[in-house]
């Protein structure tokens, strides 16, 4: 097993170890269930509160302080002397932040999904969603001192208040492709002033690896090429 992978898998069960995990982990599928099945929410509803809502906010939860926890433990030291290089240590507590999230969300995609189709939808959704937040919060993580409350003003400010945006503007969200990704309905103001569309699906899926991509790049120059001090 190469370092990173035993880093990752340690860092990752560290996470599922700590008991407020496990409680999303196993609480947010059955909610998921109890919802369809015991008060009969409709699958759009499901898909939207699992996409818009807890995607990015467990991953804002996981990823904002991928290295902070390290600051805190005072292990950050520890990590960075080892035969490795910086990036993929960091690389390896990304994917370790980002599973717990992925293992509460996507279950729950496939409980919000009304067909095979539906489902292979959103849980490619649940998936690109969980890697693009994670590393973009990871990243700010190493840019600002306060990114989680960062992280909610995007989530909960920026977005909400662009998803209803008449033209391109609601495009510039994440939060529009992964609805778009997932077939779930794109909000509007009104019939008359509609949302713009996306484009196809795969636009979507491309649009969140990119930023998945270009945010793990940058963060890995970061750590790799930069002092990092972070302050508790």
């Amino acid at each position: 097993m190469s370092p990173a992978l035993f880093w990752a898998g340690f860092h990752l069960r560290r996470n599922l170890g700590r008991r407020g995990t496990m409680l999303w982990v196993v609480a947010l599928p059955l909610v998921a269930v109890l919802m369809r099945l015991a008060f009969d929410v409709p699958a759009e509803a499901v898909g939207q509160l699992v996409l818009v809502y807890l995607v990015p906010l467990m991953s804002l939860a996981f990823g904002g302080g991928v290295l902070r926890e390290e600051v805190e433990d005072q292990t950050l030291t520890y990590g960075f002397t080892r035969p490795l290089d910086r990036a993929a240590i960091y690389l390896a507590r990304l994917a370790a932040a980002a599973g717990p999230v992925a293992i509460a969300t996507l279950p729950a995609a496939v409980v919000a999904a009304g067909s095979v189709e539906d489902g292979v939808r959103l849980v490619a959704a649940a998936a690109l969603g969980t890697a693009a937040h994670t590393s973009m919060f990871g990243l700010w993580g190493l840019l600002v001192s306060r990114p989680t409350w960062l992280g909610l003003a995007y989530v909960l400010v920026w977005e909400q208040a662009l998803q209803t945006v008449p033209g391109w503007l609601s495009t510039v969200t994440l939060r529009s492709h992964l609805r778009n990704l997932g077939g779930l309905d794109q909000p509007s103001m009104s019939s008359l002033l509609p949302s713009a569309d996306p484009g196809p699906w795969w636009v979507s899926a491309l649009v969140l690896a990119t930023v998945t991509v270009a945010c793990v790049g940058l963060a890995g120059w970061i750590v790799r090429r930069k002092e990092l001090v972070l302050t508790r």
